[in-house]
């Protein structure tokens, strides 16, 4: 909603910037980690991830360090459902 609001209100450049990282998040979270990961994430952002079904595996430790230092960089307002 938010980069809606700041397309339509004209602020372009702050839209781009959330456009850039929101590519980012989603390059990480889902074509890098896959279901695994968005349900990682969902878990550190306080909403019901769970485990993956089989045949899919959960994360290993050191993905999970990584997303997690990722996530931990975003500004709350670009996580924010």
């Amino acid at each position: 909603m938010e980069l809606f609001e700041l397309v339509r209100q004209g602020h372009h450049d702050k839209a781009r910037e959330l456009q850039s990282i929101l590519a980012r998040a989603s390059k990480l979270i889902v074509s890098e980690m896959g279901i695994a990961g968005v349900k990682h994430a969902m878990d550190q952002r306080g909403y019901s991830g769970g485990l993956p079904r089989l045949p899919l595996l959960p994360l290993h430790q050191e993905q999970k360090k990584r997303l997690n230092a990722f996530l931990a960089t975003l500004e709350p307002a670009a996580v924010r459902a």
